[in-house]
């Protein structure tokens, strides 16, 4: 599995916003981390919905976190602009199998078993860590 373009863009526009501590212009971050200004906004709104941003408008506005770098793991980032986390179709909310052997399926347990891995890592990472020199 391979993460988006703008998966990356999120991560480092939330990991900006936290080691800078205060509102950040669209300007600024399109400038600093080379993410296209008119992409910025499709990205930021996904990251307010979700709680990890504050969106401000206007002349002064901009974005900035809303909570604090240690309680944002890079999993809620992913997962809010991501389609999916699940590494395979049959790992999907609805368990969808092609074979209709998912209780018994060898393949089946070990990606389950890779994905609860995967998971687990994301959720252990913080943007703290990441802003850590």
């Amino acid at each position: 599995m391979q993460l988006t373009s703008t998966t990356d863009y999120a991560i480092r526009i939330v990991c900006y916003l936290a080691a800078q501590r205060q509102m950040i212009s669209t300007s600024e971050l399109s400038q600093e981390l080379s993410v296209p200004s008119s992409y910025i906004p499709k990205i930021t709104k996904k990251l307010n919905q979700a709680g990890i941003i504050k969106a401000c408008e206007g002349t002064n506005g901009g974005y900035m976190l809303a909570k604090q770098p240690e309680n944002i793991s890079l999993m809620e980032i992913i997962s809010c602009v991501e389609e999916t986390m699940a590494i395979n179709r049959c790992l999907e909310e609805d368990r969808f199998c092609s074979r209709n052997l998912e209780d018994t399926c060898k393949i089946h347990k070990i990606l389950l078993s890779l994905q609860n891995t995967y998971n687990n890592k994301l959720e252990s990472v913080k943007v703290s860590d990441v802003i850590r020199p």
